[in-house]
């Protein structure tokens, strides 16, 4: 359980601790098999810790196909936030796995919680930055 103390904007529970918006793991070791259960907004150097620590992520990229295709996170999952059937293809994941949101520079991936939030999923990691944010932190993208 997360316990929230929005006046000192202090997140504190499961080895997590999430300060002015930045997000430390205490006690992850590389390929554990669960991050903490909650809805996070995260930078892309932040991100990139957590994929490599934890094993069960599934990163959705929520950009158009043509983006994807330009470029995206190795193992990305694209699913169109302006596809007519965006909202039935998250209903077919599963909402107990946990995920990571990106879109190209946190615009849709942020608006997109909403409808993660509503089907009642229990573990996102928003990448705030986006796609944009992770090639600026010169993270890993597979082109096509």
């Amino acid at each position: 359980m997360l316990t929230a103390f929005s006046s000192l904007g202090l997140r504190i529970g499961l080895g997590l601790v999430l300060l002015s918006g930045s997000i430390a793991l205490f006690g992850a070791e590389k390929g554990e098999k669960k991050a903490p259960q909650g809805f996070f907004d995260i930078e892309s150097p932040q991100a990139a810790s957590i994929l490599g620590r934890f094993a069960n992520f599934v990163i959705l990229d929520i950009r158009t196909p043509k983006e994807f295709e330009a470029g995206h996170l190795k193992r990305a999952k694209n699913i169109d936030y302006f596809a007519d059937d965006f909202a039935q293809k998250i209903d077919k994941l599963d909402r107990n796995q946990a995920y990571l949101v990106h879109c190209a520079s946190g615009g849709r991936s942020g608006r997109s919680m909403t409808v993660f939030k509503e089907k009642g999923f229990t573990t996102i990691y928003h990448l705030a930055d986006g796609y944009k944010g992770w090639v600026a932190a010169k993270q890993p993208v597979v082109k096509q």
